[in-house]
């Protein structure tokens, strides 16, 4: 419906501010990290790209300014400020945005939303800068792992802004990320309904599409989203692989993970994914000739630690793996961790505890806890040997 009330030159205009917006977000967030680790003429340099690109950037306009007199440069700040309201002469009201800004780092994240929502001054402000404001908590949300409110400020984000494209991505991340599918196949649709070949969008529709065990779309989707130009096709190659894998076709994922065109690029974890395929094509001994090297490259993650777990596993190191593993649930308790030891203890022959682990995984609420299932070595035999009804059981893990 949406595309039919745009004329192609307007989709094309709003085709070119998601380039031009994600180029820009891209350098006002570069500025916030080297404003974080000090470098504050760094980030000056970052903010001022970030403008250069996307005029409209009130954030980078603000944090620019705040910069600027930080380094001594008052004059220049002035300048930053009178810029600002030429090009919006709401901008003085905007303090809205330094607000937040200057407490992002310093009150505990739902206090700066419940104040955000409560602030009179939102009326007087555009729609775009209030939408700004509520992106900027919600990344913040996001990132101290509070996902109910995350989703709550992307929410009241989207209704001020609801064609920013910045906006759509995180709030179908958040989407994701909490399970509420149903919600991000409506904001998929919306999306895609204005931008059909936007790669971003592509993108979390395939990841919608592997969660929902829908493969041969998610494929699709995420080969549309490399042909449309996504920035990292590597990573696109991978969750081919990974789906391919979870499909129960071990040999094709394997020849994806290990494409020569990608193979430069690859790192640790399609190396990880790599090993799970081989395990499964009875090729354990040749996982556990690099594994370490895995392990020590991704800084001990779960996955690598599973994957060298799962090598002992198939060529008898059982109590071995099953340490391992223990050790691993123990330091990273997740629904991923849960989900190995599960399977790991019920080929050590413990399906009661299998049945714990498979439990707590459950009620990680992770979208992801069927993947997890479907792509390690013997998780479909274990988790089907033990809950028979399957279909009903990852229903219910999945309310």
């Amino acid at each position: 419906m949406a595309k039919q009330n745009l004329s192609e030159l307007q989709i094309n205009a709003w085709r070119n501010m998601i380039r031009a917006t994600n180029l820009a977000n891209y350098h006002y967030q570069m500025g916030i990290a080297l404003e974080r680790q000090g470098d504050v003429s760094g980030a000056v340099k970052r903010y001022e790209k970030a403008l250069a690109t996307h005029e409209g950037c009130s954030a980078a306009r603000l944090r620019l300014i705040k910069a600027l007199h930080h380094v001594g440069e008052t004059a220049a700040a002035e300048r930053i400020q009178g810029a600002g309201l030429e090009h919006n002469p709401n901008f003085a009201a905007a303090g809205t945005l330094a607000i937040v800004m200057e407490s992002l780092d310093v009150d505990p994240p739902t206090e700066i939303l419940d104040r955000l929502q409560r602030i009179d001054r939102l009326e007087r402000l555009p729609n775009s800068d209030v939408a700004e404001a509520f992106l900027e908590v919600g990344k913040l949300l996001t990132r101290v792992q509070n996902g109910g409110a995350a989703m709550r400020a992307l929410e009241r984000a989207h209704t001020f802004d609801p064609l920013n494209p910045m906006i759509l991505a995180a709030l179908g991340e958040a989407q994701l990320a909490n399970s509420a599918l149903t919600a991000l196949e409506q904001s998929l649709q919306s999306w895609l309904a204005i931008a059909p070949t936007s790669p971003h969008a592509l993108f979390l529709l395939g990841r919608l599409r592997l969660v929902q065990e829908h493969y041969g779309d998610a494929d699709r989707a995420f080969t549309d989203a490399i042909t449309h130009g996504h920035e990292n096709p590597v990573l696109m190659q991978s969750f081919r692989g990974r789906l391919r894998l979870a499909d129960g076709n071990a040999e094709s994922a394997l020849a994806l993970f290990e494409d020569p065109i990608k193979a430069p690029a690859a790192g640790w974890l399609e190396r990880a994914y790599a090993g799970f395929c081989r395990i499964r094509l009875d090729k354990a001994e040749t996982v556990l000739a690099t594994v370490q090297d895995i392990v020590t490259q991704s800084g001990e993650h779960p996955l690598a630690l599973a994957t060298k777990a799962f090598a002992l596993m198939a060529l008898g190191g059982k109590s071995e793996a099953m340490a391992l593993l223990g050790a691993t649930v123990a330091a990273h308790p997740s629904c991923f961790t849960h989900v190995a030891a599960a399977v790991a203890c019920y080929k050590a022959g413990n399906s009661h505890a299998a049945a714990g682990h498979f439990q707590a995984a459950a009620e990680e609420k992770d979208p992801y806890f069927t993947f997890y299932i479907n792509v390690l070595p013997w998780g479909n035999e274990a988790y089907s040997a033990i809950f028979p009804n399957r279909a009903q059981t990852d229903a219910e893990a999945q309310k």
